[in-house]
């Protein structure tokens, strides 16, 4: 489960709590999502059946932003939950970084930014109340 604790430690990490752009300038907004994103959490809520809400311009918006994370981090997380493998906060950090795969092992190992982001992240949660 996505928690807030988590989405404001992935926040941190990705753009410091500021609302920047990145990946020079494809990633928007504090959660640093790509237009593809915005696409991929409309496409899982009208799987569920619920009319698409997001826009591109909702990357700048923190509470949309969060909303977007949760739907295509749970989505893409339940799927691997199937499959056996109980996921942590930093498996979603990396799904995060590099799309639904890439919490693998064999992934993740080879990107060191995911083994430091996923430390930020974990000591941030530690620190929080949520």
């Amino acid at each position: 489960m996505i928690t807030e604790a988590f989405l404001m430690a992935l926040i941190m990490v990705e753009s410091g709590n500021r609302d920047v752009p990145g990946d020079n300038g494809k990633a928007q907004g504090v959660l640093q999502i790509h237009t593809i994103t915005v696409k991929e959490a409309n496409r899982i809520i009208g799987i569920k059946g619920l009319p698409k809400c997001f826009k591109p311009s909702d990357r700048h918006d923190r509470t949309a932003s969060k909303r977007v994370c949760k739907i295509v981090l749970e989505y893409h997380g339940a799927r691997w939950k199937r499959r056996g493998h109980i996921m942590t906060p930093a498996d979603y950090a990396a799904m995060w970084r590099f799309g639904p795969t890439a919490w693998k092992p064999s992934l993740t190992t080879k990107h060191a930014i995911d083994r430091d982001r996923a430390k930020a992240i974990e000591k941030y949660m530690k620190n929080s109340k949520n």
